[in-house]
């Protein structure tokens, strides 16, 4: 289970659960059934991780005997992933490069071609600089196992840790539009903050 170590941790620091081994014991089990309908990634498909963290929160709720608001979920699942782990992912990602900004527009490309509907389709548009761009998503893995599950309220509880993601490395994240809130899209748009660059 990915991150399990930190979703586990969470119960007791986050939403004050005084049993969280007997939770997560049953968690673990319904997030490998969760898993076994989903169609498998392509090796190269890098949303994989999405819909294992997407797996992972969907069955805390269902592994608990209280019933929490969704922004005490919001609150343990951005608890739960922001570890270590996650800052160096972020900060080594090198999208804010040349290379970087030419292997996200193939990704686009090669996403319309994706016939997992677990995965994501989306179109790249370049910013001003090499710091800036949009991504827009008209498909979302997210949002379709949590219909499946009947877990959709707990979805913006998944979007939202996208801005504290992308504050790990100095990146103003915005959108207007969410797939989840019933839009065409999710207009993703990210504008990036060379801190060793700064005055």
């Amino acid at each position: 289970m990915v991150f399990k170590g930190s979703f586990k941790r969470q119960l007791t620091e986050t939403l004050r659960e005084p049993f969280p081994a007997k939770i997560m014991k049953k968690a673990q089990r319904d997030y490998r059934a969760i898993l076994s309908g989903v169609d498998d990634f392509d090796p190269d498909d890098g949303f994989v991780i999405n819909i294992l963290s997407c797996a992972m929160l969907s069955v805390i709720p269902r592994s608990i005997e209280n019933s929490y608001e969704v922004s005490e979920i919001q609150a343990y699942y951005e608890a739960a992933m922001n570890i270590p782990v996650t800052h160096f992912f972020v900060r080594h990602s090198r999208v804010y490069t040349t290379k970087g900004q030419a292997a996200m527009k193939k990704c686009a490309e090669r996403s319309q071609e994706i016939t997992n509907p677990y995965s994501w389709k989306f179109t790249y548009e370049p910013g001003g600089t090499v710091n800036q761009y949009t991504a827009i998503f008209s498909t979302c893995g997210i949002c379709r196992l949590m219909q499946e599950l009947e877990f959709v309220q707990y979805v913006p509880a998944l979007c939202s840790f996208d801005y504290a993601m992308n504050a790990m490395d100095h990146t103003e994240f915005s959108r207007k539009y969410t797939l989840a809130s019933g839009g065409s899209c999710c207009d993703c748009h990210y504008s990036h903050r060379d801190p060793k660059n700064s005055n």
